[in-house]
Formats: structure tokens, C-alpha cells, sequence
């Protein structure tokens, strides 16, 4: 365990406050919009709708907290709050759709380009 110590309550307190910078919720519509854009075009509201309304997020958050608390120091908390709370930090995280969606096609692209070749025995 990274985060060992006896400073889980700070921890979980920083891990709270990162969650009030940067809420579950939002990240998880920003998940479930991904998976949406994989559904055929005339399903993805209905997809999107159904996902929204099954989780629990209550509970993700939860999980969530406890995680980052376990995973990460006081200080590496303390850091990320400091980070997050900038403003170009916001609009940067708010980015990170577009910059995947820019560079995880080709990523993909290429993966499947090297396990067609390693199939094929054509290095």
C-alpha cells in the first residue's frame, strides 16, 4: 500500500475534497458518452438515458474515495487538490475527450495492425 500511514482521515478529507473538484458523476457521464459513441446512432440517447438512470453513484464515489485514499499520499492528495483547483487545470481536464479521441483510434489502429502481422507471421 502506497498511501500507508496514520493519515487515512486526511487522506479520505483530500480525497473528498478532490471529489467535490472533480465529480464522479461527471466522470462517469463522460464514460458512458464514450461507450454511447460505440452504439448504433438512433440507440445512443436511449443508451445514454438507461446507463444514468442504473448507477449507483453514491456508491462509485464511495469507492472512489476509499481508493484514492488508500492509493495516494497526503501530499500527493494535497497536490492534485492544489492542481485541480486551477482554472486551466478545469478547462485541460475538460480536454481530455478530444485529445483521446484524437490519439486512442490510432493506438487501436496500430494494435491491430501488429496482431494482424504477428497472425499472419509477417513481422
Amino acid at each position: 500500500d502506497s498511501a500507508a500511514g496514520d493519515d487515512f482521515e486526511r487522506r479520505v478529507e483530500l480525497a473528498k475534497e478532490m471529489h467535490e473538484i472533480r465529480p464522479t458523476r461527471t466522470q462517469v457521464f463522460d464514460a458512458i458518452d464514450s461507450v454511447a459513441q460505440r452504439q448504433p446512432a438512433d440507440e445512443r440517447e436511449a443508451f445514454r438515458t438507461a446507463m444514468r438512470n442504473i448507477l449507483d453513484y453514491r456508491a462509485i464515489e464511495n469507492i472512489s474515495i476509499n481508493a484514492m485514499a488508500n492509493t495516494y499520499t497526503a501530499a500527493e492528495l494535497e497536490a492534485m487538490v492544489e492542481y485541480y483547483r486551477k482554472p486551466e487545470a478545469k478547462t485541460a481536464a475538460e480536454k481530455d475527450e478530444e485529445y483521446r479521441s484524437q490519439v486512442y483510434p490510432e493506438i487501436i489502429r496500430m494494435l491491430d495492425s501488429a496482431m494482424m502481422r504477428i497472425r499472419t507471421g509477417n513481422p
